[in-house]
């Protein structure tokens, strides 16, 4: 979901986006998806599940997908 959306909005980040840290303490800046997760937070995309943390993985809800798509492309305008 996040490569989705950041992919769709950006384009590719670069390949050590994360190199200085991820904001979510249970998503690793050793894993693919870092990069995706770390500029969806930076766009306030997204907060995460929780206090600290993202849950990379969980299933994204219905109205989690909406929310996502809402503070992206609405916001946007």
């Amino acid at each position: 979901m996040a490569a989705f959306i950041v992919r769709a909005v950006e384009g590719e980040p670069d390949a050590n986006y994360c190199e200085t840290g991820s904001p979510f303490s249970d998503v690793s800046p050793d894993t693919w998806h870092c990069k995706y997760i770390k500029r969806l937070s930076e766009l306030e995309i997204t907060k995460g599940c929780g206090p600290g943390i993202y849950c990379p993985d969980r299933n994204v809800t219905r109205a989690e997908m909406a929310a996502f798509l809402g503070r992206t492309f609405l916001e946007m305008e």
